[in-house]
């Protein structure tokens, strides 16, 4: 089942382009790692995919029905956010900033029996429910993004959109939440769709990949398929070596193209 179709994205700032004719489809179940440059246009991809970005060109469709259709509850109940960056100054719990996360369910901010339930369930996958009582603002970067993967979890979503959800977190706790992200795919049919800088982490664990240059794919595919040392030449400037070590691919960056 395709449950993100997307056809002809162009999304402008200001003038210029930032995404152009951008086209794909993502399927129930799979993950799909939007990879590129700084610049590429895959987080602006993503707040378009999840409304926070309106294109004027183009279409997106989530389960056969345009974005534009949905209202903020359902779509809230439809797709779960992982922004890169996101600071509070506000003393909130752990266990409250992660309760945000059940807002498209609460009625009078009265939170339930079952979104408590979520709340706890959401913390244990992440494994944060030992500082569920920290405040978030004391909290390290890496501490933070687990919080904000929990949220998103909590909202119970079909569709999961995560923008460098591994970037502050040490090799250890990468691992831990890309594994995750699969369990997620395998056993409750979860759609990912994340940016990820790290080319062996969304080879390892993803289905299809993105290559964005310039706002436009260069290239799209299963992993095998698009990490080609060619590719990586072409939209990073770097030249590279691909290997296969367990089954698994591997790049390996030799030397920066001035």
């Amino acid at each position: 089942m395709v449950k993100i179709s997307i056809k002809g994205l162009t999304f402008s700032y200001r003038s210029a382009p930032t995404l152009k004719g951008v086209t794909l489809e993502v399927h129930e179940g799979e993950v799909l790692s939007l990879v590129g440059p700084n610049g590429a246009g895959k987080t602006t991809l993503l707040k378009c995919i999840n409304g926070i970005l309106k294109p004027r060109i183009g279409v997106i469709m989530l389960d056969e029905r345009n974005l534009n259709e949905y209202d903020g509850r359902e779509l809230g109940k439809k797709l779960g956010y992982v922004p890169q960056v996101e600071y509070s100054h506000f003393p909130l719990t752990v266990f409250d900033a992660v309760l945000m996360g059940r807002r498209p369910y609460l009625r009078w901010w009265r939170p339930s029996k079952k979104d408590l339930e979520k709340v706890v369930e959401a913390l244990k996958l992440v494994g944060i429910e030992h500082i569920a009582m920290r405040y978030v603002n004391e909290l390290s970067g890496g501490q933070r993004q687990a919080v904000l993967i929990a949220r998103a979890l909590a909202q119970d979503p079909e569709v999961l959109l995560l923008d460098e959800p591994t970037s502050n977190l040490d090799v250890k706790h990468q691992i831990m939440i890309m594994e995750l992200i699969r369990k997620l795919t395998r056993d409750r049919r979860v759609t990912v769709i994340m940016a990820i800088h790290d080319l062996n982490l969304a080879a390892r664990y993803s289905d299809k990949m993105v290559m964005l240059k310039d706002g436009t794919i260069y290239a799209q595919g299963n992993p095998h398929e698009v990490l080609t040392p060619e590719n990586v030449l072409a939209v990073y400037g770097v030249k590279a070596s691909i290997l296969i070590h367990n089954d698994k691919l591997l790049v390996v960056p030799e030397e920066a193209i001035a």
